[in-house]
């Protein structure tokens, strides 16, 4: 599914304490690896699919200047889900922000190409980039995501990640009331309910 960004735009900050243990197999074929040289135009390629860039060109210009300076962290922080074709369908980055004058866990980017949808992927590349947080020792985690990705808010509830009521890291005004209000019209009413409860 593209991104509808007809929705409204509100910052929806979440963080995730441990590891839940889920169930998130891969069907039979697909695989996960780190990133390798070159691996940019992979990335750049699953992102403006699902609609996060304007392009290919635009999203490999933005992992240039944001993640290539860090090559020796990518080749252990960001993942690629590969098909069984040997093409990459997926990516997420296990990442690190500014939260105060410290450096916090920020899963960055969880993308399934469009045509890779509904074969439980993200849910499975969410929970191999968690397990890198825990092997790196990086819990909590935190996220940050917006009301036209709310198909991967409701996938981020289930894999344990919860609203912050009023804690907020990077740049982010923590505006999760605001979103919720927005996120009434295309989640169910129970899992509004359920992320709503850890606002009070």
């Amino acid at each position: 599914m593209r991104l509808d960004r007809s929705i409204p735009y509100f910052n929806i900050l979440m963080g995730c304490s441990r590891l839940l243990p889920i169930e998130a197999p891969l069907p039979a074929g697909y695989r996960f690896r780190f990133f390798a040289s070159g691996d940019e135009r992979r990335w750049a390629e699953i992102e403006a699919d699902i609609g996060d860039f304007g392009g290919i060109g635009e999203a490999e210009a933005y992992f240039a200047q944001k993640y290539l300076p860090h090559a020796a962290e990518l080749s252990r922080r960001c993942l690629f889900l590969i098909a069984p074709d040997g093409q990459a369908v997926g990516s997420c980055i296990a990442w690190q922000d500014p939260k105060g004058d410290i450096a916090v866990s920020s899963l960055h980017w969880l993308a399934v190409k469009e045509a890779e949808q509904g074969k439980g992927l993200g849910k499975a590349l969410l929970k191999r980039t968690l397990a890198v947080y825990e092997e790196l020792g990086g819990f909590p985690v935190y996220l940050h995501t917006q009301p036209w990705s709310y198909a991967a808010v409701s996938l981020y509830w289930q894999t344990g990640f919860r609203l912050l009521k009023d804690d907020a890291f990077a740049d982010y005004q923590n505006q999760n009331k605001e979103a919720l209000e927005v996120l009434r019209r295309y989640l169910p009413l129970e899992t509004i309910v359920q992320l709503q409860s850890h606002l009070q």
